[in-house]
């Protein structure tokens, strides 16, 4: 049972963030690879599962919003906590969730303190690493929280993990030994974390958790010690790495500080997915290692054509100058358009073709600056025009939006007539035509209708 199961992990959680000493003390028992596996990443889920619970539930703040009770009138009728005498302020925190949230900020934030600990670093490798910034990507996304309100907000704690994250992914040690769909998803995540972070920044988004609370009974940001440590100051740790410049507020320089280390990131991860290993003979180096180096085999070759369009979207979200990557994106392109690998033929999502060729009219593919970019876009519309065939048979729907974009993206790479975009342009046809049928056979439907 769905509640049941919320019940008791919102019960466990509430219980472990009941004080930092009590936080502190579980995460460093159970260790920092159950901490990944048993804890960070099941939350993940267990958002998923309340997201589907709370989207029917006529209790919650979201379906009053929804119903089109204003958000000023819900605030209106927030009890005084200082003159809370009967209970009422905390009969309204559970309804709405907000002590949920409390609980689980403040459990994040402890364990992303202590992942963040160089002893932990040196504990965790690569996969790890990389689903730790997935499930964070996952946990704080506004998609996933469908109430402002009720928004978590990545805390100093989370930035800090990032920062460390990121630099441990960027060591050869790390990097070499994992395998191309890992240091894509690292890549992902690390973008999709800065633009949650630019988000929040623009909108000055704060979190609602700290109205009515005493005063240090949010611990997420107090000072924490862990059995055996040092004492860490999560405030003092942060600021210590940059100072606010040019009247900029502290999170934004903060963010763009993150934004440097992503960008670095992605070059070092993205060379080692496109470009041969490197040849071994050290005696110390692994043994998969040496086998990689003399099979000559390069990780972006493992990878399928989501993943590839995984890296240019990042390219592109980034901001990443096209003069810094043009060996990976030849690399890319060669490979999304080579019949010798089956990234093409086990494509079975439209999406994934319009999010690479999204991604390639961005990096401004169509002006000649690249090879074989032309036999790529046409081979990507080829295989779409096949995909919508498929579909058609089986009475399964492309999204406008899918469609939209893959028409956009290639018309504006190749406007006029051209080979490149003479598939795209068909398979477009076919839909436009599919769309019209349903619209008039709803109409006559309508008509028919008592």
């Amino acid at each position: 049972d769905d509640a049941a199961t919320l019940h008791l992990f919102d019960s466990t959680v509430q219980y472990l963030s009941w004080s930092n000493d009590i936080t502190s003390s579980f995460v460093r028992c159970i260790g920092q690879r159950r901490l990944v596996r048993d804890v960070i990443t099941p939350i993940v889920l267990i958002e998923s599962v309340r997201k589907q619970t709370d989207s029917h539930s006529d209790n919650s703040w979201d379906v009053l919003a929804r119903n089109g009770e204003p958000l000023d009138s819900l605030l209106d009728e927030i009890p005084d906590y200082e003159n809370d005498d009967v209970g009422e302020y905390e009969v309204w925190r559970g309804r709405f969730g907000l002590d949920r949230n409390t609980n689980y900020n403040h459990l994040l934030g402890v364990a992303s303190s202590f992942l963040s600990l160089p002893h932990s670093l040196e504990v965790l490798d690569a996969p790890e690493l990389s689903t730790t910034l997935w499930s964070l990507a996952q946990i704080y996304n506004p998609s996933h929280q469908i109430m402002q309100l009720k928004r978590r907000t990545l805390q100093q704690p989370q930035r800090l993990l990032m920062r460390a994250f990121m630099k441990r992914l960027r060591k050869y040690s790390v990097k070499s030994s994992a395998c191309g769909s890992v240091l894509v998803q690292a890549i992902w995540s690390a973008d999709r974390l800065i633009h949650l972070l630019k988000q929040q920044d623009e909108t000055s988004i704060q979190p609602f958790l700290d109205v009515g609370l005493r005063s240090g009974e949010y611990g997420v940001l107090r000072e924490l010690s862990f059995p055996g440590e040092s004492t860490i100051n999560i405030c003092d740790a942060t600021l210590a790495y940059e100072t606010p410049q040019h009247g900029n507020s502290l999170p934004s320089v903060l963010t763009d500080v993150l934004r440097e280390e992503a960008v670095t990131m992605f070059h070092t991860l993205t060379n080692e997915i496109v470009l041969p290993p490197r040849i071994f003979t050290s005696d110390t180096t692994s043994s998969a290692e040496r086998q990689r180096s003399k099979t000559g085999e390069i990780k972006l070759h493992s990878l399928s054509l989501g993943q590839a369009a995984d890296i240019l979207h990042a390219a592109v979200s980034l901001n990443i100058s096209t003069a810094n990557i043009t060996i990976a994106i030849n690399e890319i392109i060669t490979y999304a358009s080579s019949m010798s690998h089956d990234a093409l033929r086990e494509c079975n999502s439209s999406k994934d073709i319009a999010r690479l060729l999204w991604s390639l009219q961005r990096l401004r593919v169509g002006e000649g600056r690249y090879n074989n970019e032309g036999r790529c876009v046409q081979l990507l519309g080829e295989r779409f025009l096949a995909l919508v065939n498929h579909r058609k048979r089986n009475s399964h729907r492309i999204s406008t939006k899918t469609l939209v974009t893959i028409l956009r993206s290639g018309v504006l790479m190749y406007s006029g007539e051209s080979i490149a975009t003479k598939a795209i342009l068909e398979a477009a046809s076919l839909l436009i035509l599919d769309f019209d049928d349903e619209d008039s056979n709803a109409g006559e439907e309508s008509e028919l209708a008592p």
